[in-house]
């Protein structure tokens, strides 16, 4: 399942030029640092349900990224 949020900036980034992708990723990862993370967002006709995205921003060398979650309840 793809985030409804990250498959917008996909296709507006595969429709824009170099500059405005640069300015489109700025604006993203601006509003993501204003939001906070994770990415929770509705599961259409699944209103008990959300998916939860993680994101992940680092440098090319970066080779693992590390996840530790504990789940509460049954």
């Amino acid at each position: 399942m793809t985030s409804l949020r990250i498959a917008h900036l996909s296709a507006r980034l595969a429709a824009a030029g170099p500059a405005e992708r640069t300015t489109l990723t700025a604006e993203f990862w601006e509003s993501v640092m204003r939001e906070g993370t994770p990415l929770v967002e509705a599961v259409d006709n699944e209103s008990a349900h959300r998916a939860v995205t993680f994101l992940w921003r680092g440098h090319r060398a970066t080779r693992q990224v590390l996840l530790l979650a504990e789940a509460d309840g049954p």
